[in-house]
Formats: structure tokens, C-alpha cells, sequence
């Protein structure tokens, strides 16, 4: 009955620390739609985005894949990114503003 028991457990152990690792690779998955992306980012879900929820992309944006050969492309300024994003430079960003994110960041990585 104890080897049933222990048997058991390592079967429920095992098995969560695999979901547990599947799940972890589904989130560390880049994000490419804004509005998904935005409202990951709303820390207090208020609708908007001060500049150190906006830092938080990083997290969410796909990681450049370099070749042996090649240089690692330069880090991205997420404050200058911020700045042109703010177009009525009220130190947040809306969902409006937030959308043309897009144009100044790929949020999907490049294929060759």
C-alpha cells in the first residue's frame, strides 16, 4: 500500500512539474497583437501606461536571433520609444498611442 501511495505522488509530481514547464514556454511566447500586449503590460489595468509599465514589453517582445558571425543587434531604448509614442506628451500612453508600437518596434520576429 505505501509503494502504491509513493507511486502516486511521484506520478502527481511529475506530471505538474511538466505542465509546469509547458506553461512557461506558452508565456514566454512574443506577443504581436497591441491590445493583447497592452493589457498584459496595465499593471493596474487603469487603461494606461506609465513609462515603467510600458518597460515591461521587453518581456513580450520577440528575442532577435543572431547568427555565429553577426552581431548582436543594438538594445532597444524603450524611454526614446515611449517619448514618440506619447503624442500629447502627457507621461502615459492610451491604447490609441500604444497601437503605433508597431511601427517603430517589429513585434514579430523576422524571417529569412
Amino acid at each position: 500500500m505505501k509503494w502504491f501511495v509513493l507511486s502516486l505522488l511521484t506520478i502527481t509530481v511529475l506530471s505538474s512539474s511538466f505542465a509546469t514547464a509547458a506553461d512557461k514556454k506558452k508565456k514566454a511566447a512574443p506577443i504581436t497583437d497591441p491590445e493583447v500586449l497592452f493589457k498584459n503590460v496595465d499593471g493596474d489595468s487603469n487603461g494606461k501606461l506609465t513609462l515603467e509599465e510600458f518597460k515591461q514589453i521587453k518581456a513580450h517582445l520577440p528575442t532577435p536571433k543572431v547568427k555565429k558571425n553577426e552581431k548582436a543587434p543594438p538594445e532597444v531604448d524603450l524611454e526614446k520609444i515611449f517619448t514618440q509614442l506619447d503624442r500629447n506628451s502627457d507621461k502615459v500612453l492610451l491604447m490609441d498611442e500604444f497601437k503605433n508600437l508597431s511601427t517603430l518596434v517589429p513585434l514579430t520576429a523576422k524571417k529569412k
